[in-house]
Formats: C-alpha cells, structure tokens, sequence
C-alpha cells in the first residue's frame, strides 16, 4: 500500500492533497511561488491559541513537515512514472544503453560524477547511467515507505529536523534523475521534438524546482550541471516571486 493510501484518511493530508492539485491545475496561469507556500488551512482538531509558545513551534514545524513531504512524494510518484514511460519500450535508449560509454560524460550531466554505494562496505562507485537512476528511484521508495521516516499514524509525528535530514536528500536524488532525462534527447525527446510529453516533462520539472528554491531544498552548486535548463525556469520563479510581494504589498496598502 502506498503512502498515499495509508494517509488518505488524515484530514490535514488531505486538504494538503487539494492545495497541490489546485497548484496543479493553475501552474500555466497561477503565481508558482505562491504554490509553493505553505497554505493556510482550518485545523480543526487544534486550538493553537491555547498552545505554549513551545507547542506552537512544534506545531509550526510539523506543518512544515507534512507540506514538504506530502510534495515530495507526489513529485517523486510523478518522476518514477514518468521515467518508467520513457524507458519502457523505448527502442532507441534501450540500444544506446547497450553501449553507454559513447554517450557524453556516459549519459550524466556534464562535469559530474554521480556515484553510488552497492553495500554499506563498499566504497561508492560508478555505475551506468540507467542502473543509477533505477537504484535512486528504488531508494526513494524504500524512504517514503519507511514509517521511521514518512509516518503514517496522524498521532505519530515527523522527527524535527526531517527537511534538513530526509527530504533534502531525496530531493537531491529526484534532481539528478531530472537530470538524466534532461541531458539525454533519446530518453527525454527534449531537444529533438515538442510534444505533449516533453511538455509534460518541463512542466514538472519547473514545479520542481520551484519548490525546492522556495523550501531550499536543492543547493545551487548541485544544479550548475544543467544550468541551461535551470537559469531560465530561476528567472520565471523570481519573476512569480517579485509579482506577489508586489500583489501583497498593494493590497496591504489600499487596506490601510
């Protein structure tokens, strides 16, 4: 059973579940800063006025929580679909794959090295593009399953430092996989073609990264590999961002 599933009867998961769709449906014409922000919502098992100043930190916090991590497992259950897709019968990745080495940089973005550790006593190494992004998807899932890491319970809490410890690596992971789509024509038709799915494909990543710049999730220094792809989407995202401290700051203005 999914994570999805096990939660679907948390009412805070679900109103959560509705702000992403409504940010879902308004991306094309919404502001895309905005959706990246924590909405605000009815709690209705919650008097946060009766709270002690600790309590309301907590609370804060576990809101936070739970809006990064319900993100981040629907941009994760978007990315492994979407990466299935294009591999699955994809007759000329599948033959390139047979010969990776003759791709730039095996397939990687260029001027990096994305390695991985097969055993906790094994030193990490390099494998080929396809069998990386396969393992980071399987990871990413074993994650999300991890009722240590992603509780399922309402009356079970995310550890404090979540963000910092757990959703920051994973988005880390989903970037580099991003990545490899982006980088690569054969596998992604970026580059090649303009269709639906390369729409889809840049679409989803601009949520991406939208939200990661909102939540500081994914460093700066991890996304100059692809920097052709990411300084344009930057300039949208900053323009998303001017617009509504000015929308806000008018309003707040005529109101006085």
């Amino acid at each position: 059973m999914t994570w999805k599933l096990k939660t679907q009867d948390n009412p805070r998961k679900v109103k959560f579940r509705n702000s992403i769709l409504d940010s879902k449906a308004t991306h094309e014409d919404g502001n895309v800063y905005e959706g990246a922000m924590l909405p605000d919502i009815d709690d209705d098992d919650v008097d946060y006025d009766e709270m002690t100043p600790e309590e309301q930190r907590i609370y804060d916090i576990q809101l936070k929580n739970e809006w990064v991590a319900e993100n981040l497992v629907d941009f994760f259950h978007e990315l492994n679909m979407l990466y299935n897709i294009l591999t699955l019968h994809n007759i000329p990745w599948s033959d390139i794959m047979k010969t990776p080495e003759k791709l730039p940089n095996k397939g990687f973005p260029p001027d990096v090295k994305y390695l991985w550790k097969l055993a906790p006593d094994q030193p990490p190494q390099e494998l080929s593009v396809e069998d990386y992004a396969q393992l980071v998807l399987k990871w990413i899932e074993r994650q999300v399953l991890d009722e240590r890491i992603f509780p399922t319970d309402g009356e079970v809490m995310f550890k404090i430092d979540f963000i910092k410890r757990h959703a920051k690596k994973i988005f880390q992971r989903m970037f580099r996989v991003f990545a490899i789509m982006l980088v690569n024509p054969l596998l992604s038709g970026i580059g090649l073609k303009e269709n639906d799915e390369t729409r889809h494909i840049k679409n989803l990543f601009f949520r991406f990264m939208c939200f990661a710049w909102y939540w500081k999730l994914v460093a700066d220094k991890e996304t100059n590999c692809i920097s052709e792809f990411v300084l344009p989407l930057r300039e949208k995202y900053q323009s998303s961002k001017r617009e509504y401290y000015e929308r806000i700051h008018s309003r707040t203005y005529r109101d006085v």
